[in-house]
């Protein structure tokens, strides 16, 4: 401290001669030369031309989010998008040297505005020159450890102040219309303009600040903490304050209102112009699950968006397409109105002088008193009832439930002369309309079935009933070359599969049974048409027991012949029991008769061991396999079995027109007007 005091006034009065007859000292006008920070590259953008925004940045590896450096120039691209810049040329300092002393700035990259970073550039040696700007040491000293002229000329006014002044002056300080400097950063002043002014006459940045992983720009004040203005009237992309980020999850601009009280804005925008726009949030990307704007509000009791139109203008419009078609909008009266058509006061605590409690919800259950109907004149459907929910859960889009002994719990109408009152649709195979009475039926669960227009089920009483007065009480068409217009199953084992019959005493009537056998009180015939328009029938025989019938013709050679059965027909009788044989012979003889009777056949002899050679013809009658014992089989138990939903006491009464007096005026509102 003593040896520098020393040098310090060794100086000082060697300048005080001096200083009677100049109070300045000339600086030094040698000037250092200068190795420009910048590095030429050139590089193209297929597709494009014009002025583009492209943001550069150096890495230190090839996938490094952070970036070391940062700049955005305004390029000009050639007709083939071709391009060279200047990097640094945008910032005073150029680019600093020390980051390819230090090795860390390898890559480049390079981000169109509005697009992803392109693939990185490796930079090679060229850039290190950059380096031969400065030497490392001067005499194995480093450049800090000597005095400049600059310092030595400001140190020598500082001390001359300070010998021939009263005054303190302060120490390491410059003095300049009242600008303090706190080191190299720090501004401090009262003015009415600003204390910085950063002029930039080039096409490159104002101001650029970065900051590694810090906050690269900080503004703190009680009115606006930073402010921006752009005059480029007649530039689509001037910005007065513009965000970029390269970050996969970054923020372009962020805005955080941290105080826990007040009414405070994280982001706000103004716009005075009679077509200008607050805050515009635009979405580029043409694929993927984009958002133009998101808002969020994390307090139970927030809001997350509060829209004001104080002018009386519109609160929200909502458009689409290109041409900004508006397709709904909210007026400053809170009407909203969507494709022409308006609803009003659909925000209000009342609707029509009722509370909103009182009307359904979109999202709860909805419990309905009265009638509720629903009248449209539009040709396609009044209602549409629908259930998303693809689990194999047993969901139902339409549930309707009547505890009324005798009401409905789903009713349709049609009144046109082809309408259908309810029209059932599946198309995934399974059952357009399920109806069930009572319970379920275990044999309708264990079926699973294939897919039916109509499902009728029941455990205990009719699956289906169908009424009618005069025409049919059921109709079936079908047009399948294999498939029968009417199946039957009955899977018991001693059920009927079919049963019909009159109503009255002396009624006829038909059973078909699980095995197949068709019993019916009246006849059995046939109807067959005749030459001249008339139909008769014609009877089939009966007989006391089941028998089965062949006939055919054989021919007797002197005096014999051996009839062999049909092979089809043994496997319909049962020959090893007695069976019948008549004969017809086709000539004179002495007569004919059987002999030799067995399982696969007899033989035909002409009686008194006569020789004649001559045609007969033969029928042959035997016991059906299987049914070798029944004659006149007791069936009175059948009769009664057709009538069997009169014994389980099912009537059908008339039923009144259930149709509301109520909608038939609502529907004469809607009738087509002549």
């Amino acid at each position: 401290m003593t040896s520098l005091r020393i040098l310090t006034l060794v100086v000082t009065l060697s300048l005080c001669g001096v200083a009677q007859q100049t109070t300045q000292v000339i600086p030094s006008t040698s000037l250092p030369v200068i190795v420009p920070r910048l590095i030429r590259f050139s590089g193209q953008l297929p597709g494009a031309s014009g002025t583009v925004g492209i943001t550069f940045t150096l890495h230190k590896g090839q996938q490094d989010e952070t970036a070391l450096w940062i700049e955005t120039q305004n390029v000009q691209l050639d007709s083939a998008g071709k391009y060279t810049v200047l990097l640094g040329v945008t910032k005073p300092e150029g680019i600093p040297t020390d980051l390819f002393s230090s090795g860390e700035a390898q890559w480049l990259g390079i981000q169109v505005q509005g697009k992803t970073e392109q693939p990185r550039v490796l930079l090679v040696s060229v850039p290190y020159a950059l380096r031969a700007a400065e030497a490392d040491t001067l005499a194995g000293r480093a450049p800090a450890d000597f005095i400049t002229t600059d310092k030595l000329t400001s140190a020598v006014q500082h001390e001359l102040q300070a010998a021939t002044s009263t005054t303190p002056v302060q120490k390491n300080s410059v003095n300049h219309n009242s600008l303090t400097t706190d080191g190299a950063t720090n501004f401090t002043d009262t003015t009415t303009n600003q204390v910085v002014m950063v002029t930039q006459k080039g096409t490159g940045a104002g101001l650029v600040a970065t900051a590694g992983n810090n906050v690269a720009l900080s503004g703190t004040s009680t009115n606006t903490a930073i402010y921006g203005s752009s005059n480029g009237a007649s530039h689509a992309t001037a910005a007065a304050l513009e965000g970029v980020t390269t970050a996969t999850q970054g923020r372009g601009i962020f805005g955080w209102a941290n105080t826990t009280t007040g009414f405070n804005f994280g982001l706000y925008g103004q716009a005075n112009s009679v077509s200008g726009t607050g805050i515009a949030a635009v979405s580029t990307a043409t694929s993927g699950a984009t958002v133009g704007m998101e808002v969020q509000n994390n307090s139970p009791k927030g809001i997350a968006a509060v829209m004001q139109a104080r002018g009386g203008g519109k609160i929200i419009s909502g458009q689409s397409g290109s041409g900004n078609t508006e397709v709904f909008s909210v007026d400053g009266t809170g009407k909203v109105t969507g494709n022409g058509s308006g609803l009003s006061n659909v925000n209000a605590a009342t609707l029509g002088g009722t509370a909103a409690t009182a009307f359904p919800t979109l999202s709860g259950i909805n419990y309905f008193t009265n009638y509720q109907d629903i009248i449209s004149s539009q040709s396609g459907y009044s209602m549409y009832v629908y259930n998303g929910d693809a689990t194999d859960a047993g969901g139902s889009a339409l549930v309707a439930v009547d505890e009324n002994p005798n009401g409905y719990g789903l009713y349709g109408e049609a009144d046109g002369g082809a309408g259908i009152g309810v029209y059932g649709f599946n198309s995934g195979g399974g059952y357009g309309v399920y109806g069930v009475t009572g319970t379920a039926s275990t044999t309708g669960s264990e079926s699973g079935g294939s897919g039916a227009g109509v499902w009728a089920d029941s455990k205990d009483w009719v699956g289906l009933l169908a009424t009618a007065d005069r025409g049919n009480a059921s109709f079936m068409v079908n047009n399948s070359p294999t498939d029968a217009t009417l199946l039957i199953i009955n899977e018991s084992s001693t059920g009927n599969v079919f049963e019909a019959s009159g109503v009255g005493m002396g009624s006829g009537y038909c059973n078909l049974d699980n095995m197949g056998d068709l019993t019916c009180s009246g006849s059995v015939s046939n109807a067959y048409p005749t030459s001249t328009n008339r139909t008769l029938s014609m009877y089939a025989v009966q007989a006391t027991e089941n028998w089965y019938e062949d006939i055919g013709t054989a021919q007797l050679t002197r005096g014999s012949a051996s009839v062999h059965f049909d092979p089809n027909f043994m496997e319909a009788v049962n020959t090893s029991m007695p069976y019948q044989v008549f004969l017809t012979p086709k000539g004179d003889s002495k007569g004919l008769y059987v002999s030799n009777e067995g399982p696969g056949g007899f033989e035909v002899h002409e009686s008194g061991g006569g020789t004649v050679t001559m045609a007969f013809d033969y029928r042959i009658v035997a016991k059906r396999k299987g049914k070798e014992s029944l004659r006149m089989q007791d069936v009175t138990d059948l009769k009664r079995l057709a009538r069997r939903p009169a014994s389980r006491g099912m009537t059908v009464k008339p039923i009144a027109h259930p149709r509301p007096s109520a909608i038939q005026q609502r529907s004469a509102l809607i009738a087509p007007k002549q």
